[in-house]
């Protein structure tokens, strides 16, 4: 065989099929019709890259049992798996709940509607607190799903904070939990933390301990502390000396 038809023979043993989609996952254009029915086959292909899903059998990208482990594998999946199925499917909200534990990133590619359900933002949030960027206005101002967001240690280059509702930035005990889990946050605190509430005194202590910290080896703290804190001429005189 000459280089062009082996690449463009059908590929009909199992084992060569699994090998070759490891090892290139689109290859799974190229293998039987009956192959790509074989949701092992399909399956390996994913794991490569979710686009590779269009190559899959009609009859896969519809099946339940196939959509739950591709979303398991990958949450991405679910944008593909969302493509072909409708809200009627029997394992459509399964589905998303699984895709959103697998990544809650994956809160990205579901529908308004999925947005604003409770139980699949919490699941997203509390894998990933950057979803809660993708939840709906409703939620974002929901005490509970907000808190919950901090919780998640693979998400600490930012703060979920700054997602959250005005009122929550603006709310002590929120501001705290997110000061623990990212010093960062203190950029996305309310103005109206620092305007002579009694009550958030002591996060306001917390905030300028960490701007004064982050003073030392970061040129942008000063920049990114509120407007109010600024406005401190104590603070100011302390962080400048530094």
């Amino acid at each position: 065989h000459s280089m062009a038809s082996s690449r463009t023979e059908i590929i009909r043993d199992k084992t060569a099929a699994l090998l070759a989609v490891r090892k290139c996952g689109s290859e799974l254009k190229r293998v039987s019709k009956d192959l790509q029915n074989d949701s092992e086959v399909a399956l390996a292909a994913l794991k490569q890259d979710v686009d590779n899903f269009w190559y899959a059998s009609p009859n896969l990208q519809t099946n339940s049992a196939f959509l739950l482990a591709a979303v398991k594998q990958n949450g991405h999946a679910i944008r593909c798996a969302f493509q072909r199925i409708s809200q009627h499917h029997p394992a459509y909200l399964t589905l998303a709940l699984a895709a959103v534990k697998q990544t809650g990133m994956a809160l990205l590619w579901l529908p308004h509607r999925l947005k604003k359900n409770p139980e699949i933002v919490m699941a997203a949030v509390q894998q990933h607190g950057g979803a809660l960027q993708y939840a709906s206005k409703e939620l974002r101002a929901d005490k509970s799903v907000v808190m919950a967001s901090f919780a998640c240690s693979s998400f600490c280059s930012s703060s979920p904070l700054e997602w959250a509702s005005q009122d929550l930035r603006a709310d002590s005990e929120v501001v705290e939990a997110a000061l623990e889990q990212c010093a960062g946050a203190f950029a996305y605190a309310s103005e109206t933390l620092f305007e002579g509430g009694t009550v958030a005194s002591a996060v306001q202590e917390k905030i300028k301990q960490i701007v004064l910290e982050a003073n030392k080896t970061d040129d942008d703290a000063l920049r990114n502390a509120s407007k109010t804190l600024r406005r401190d001429k104590t603070f100011m005189m302390e962080a400048l000396k530094q």
